[in-house]
Order: C-alpha cells, then sequence, then structure tokens
C-alpha cells in the first residue's frame, strides 16, 4: 500500500526546486514562531508559516512543525521530513516574481528616492556608509559595496545585508553586471541565512512585497506605491526600513 502523502505546502521558492531530486539530510539552524530556519550541505533555506510572504528561500505551510535547534531532516524525490511531519512537494506552486522590464525601472529611478520615505527609518540611513556604498556603486564598485555593508549589524539578517539586499534586487533586475553582483554576494562575510538572501537578490529575487512595490514604482502607481511600501516596512523588527534604503540607495546608481 502506498504510503500516505504529505502535507500540502502553500507555495515555494526557487531555492527549494534547487534542493528536490536527490536525498540530502539537514538540520535546523534556527527557530522563531514564524519560520525554522534550515541547513542542508551549502544551502539555507526556511520553512515559514503562511503570514511569512512568499519568497525565493521560503517554502510556506500553514502550520510549523514543533521542532528545535540541531534537529535533523531529511529531504528526500519531493518531500520534506521534519520531526512528525511529511510535506509533500510534488504539485507545489512554485512563486515566481512578476517581471519588471530593467528599462522601466531605469526610467523612474530619478524620482524613486523621493517616493520611499520609510527608508528614513532605517538605523542606518544617516550612517557614513550609505553615502560610502553609493559613491561605490557609481563608480561600479560592486566588492567595496557588499564589503562595508555584508555582515554590518546584528540577528540573522544584519541591517547592511538587508540594505544589501534591497540594492542588489534592483541593481539585478536593472541588468547591471549580473555576473559581478552575483559574485560579489557570496563574498559577503554574513550569517547563511542573510548570505542565502544576498545570493538570491543579486539574482533578482527577493520577498513578495519588495517586488510588488517595485512593480508599482515602475508604474508610477501611487496608491500601490504606498501600499506596497507599508507591507515592505513592516516586515521583520528593521528589516523592512532597511530593505527600503537599500532599494532607494540601488535606484541612486541608476538616475
Amino acid at each position: 500500500m502506498p504510503s500516505p502523502r504529505g502535507d500540502q505546502p502553500l507555495d515555494a521558492g526557487a531555492a527549494w526546486f534547487e534542493l528536490l531530486g536527490r536525498p540530502r539530510a539537514g538540520r535546523v539552524a534556527a527557530v522563531s514562531s514564524r519560520a525554522i530556519y534550515i541547513q542542508t550541505g551549502t544551502a539555507t533555506v526556511a520553512l515559514a508559516g503562511r503570514e511569512v510572504p512568499s519568497g525565493p528561500v521560503h517554502l510556506r505551510v500553514d502550520t510549523l512543525p514543533v521542532t528545535e535547534v540541531g534537529a535533523r531532516l531529511v529531504i528526500e524525490g519531493c518531500s520534506l521530513a521534519i520531526g512528525d511531519r511529511r510535506f509533500d512537494m510534488t504539485d507545489v506552486c512554485r512563486w515566481q516574481p512578476p517581471v519588471v522590464e530593467p528599462a522601466r525601472l531605469r526610467a523612474v529611478a530619478e524620482h524613486v528616492g523621493a517616493r520611499l520615505e520609510r527608508a528614513r527609518h532605517s538605523a542606518l540611513a544617516a550612517d557614513p556608509v550609505i553615502e560610502r556604498a553609493r559613491a561605490a556603486l557609481l563608480r561600479g564598485d560592486v566588492d567595496a559595496v557588499v564589503a562595508g555593508l555584508g555582515g554590518r549589524g546584528v540577528g540573522l539578517t544584519p541591517a547592511g545585508d538587508d540594505v544589501l539586499a534591497g540594492a542588489l534586487v534592483v541593481l539585478a533586475l536593472a541588468a547591471v553586471a549580473p555576473a559581478d553582483l552575483v559574485r560579489a554576494a557570496a563574498s559577503a562575510r554574513t550569517h547563511p541565512l542573510a548570505l542565502a538572501f544576498l545570493r538570491w537578490a543579486a539574482r533578482g529575487q527577493s520577498v513578495a512585497p519588495v517586488h510588488q512595490l517595485l512593480v508599482a514604482l515602475a508604474a508610477g502607481d501611487d496608491e500601490g506605491i504606498s501600499r506596497h511600501q507599508q507591507r515592505v516596512a513592516e516586515l521583520g523588527h528593521t528589516s523592512g526600513a532597511d530593505l527600503l534604503l537599500g532599494l532607494r540607495l540601488g535606484f541612486s546608481a541608476l538616475d
């Protein structure tokens, strides 16, 4: 008799599809009320609750399993087994960010700084490191930007990493030296989870509210800009404001 199928996830980001297809073991690296962070080989991904927005490293589920740091898990075929739960990804919806034309991002770049007013709430908004990063971007030195912001701050995703992720996703979607962005992002000295987000940002993927905001900015949709900026600002304790500051930083290199 075939074994019963596991719980059906809501959706999964691209990082999860790179893990499927061959058996691999992993461990729980961190646990919060909203997500379980998983390390398997060199990859870091997250099992997240439905209240967490879709994103490249998220596998979203209705309810999180009970687990603890260090717990073992197995990804085999199209399923994830963790504790007494199994999640079947055979027919899972693959989350993909909406497409934004690079030319549209460049066209609105001059005016974006004034639109992203909530970026001022970032603790780094008045820090000289941001001006140094902007100067480095204008001369095309992405490595200097990563060195200056990567790992700056505390937590699973330090403020500097969130700013850096915002800048990288703008530059990636605007098709600015994509190979250099990916290489530079991989060199960031930071926590594995933050590094996973940075690597995907350099490939043009962030969490869903960021992409929805970029779509609204590119379209000049005032109501959408206000609504989606608020959603980004609400991410994490400070991550949202830091991401907005990063978006503003990235656009400053395009105008």
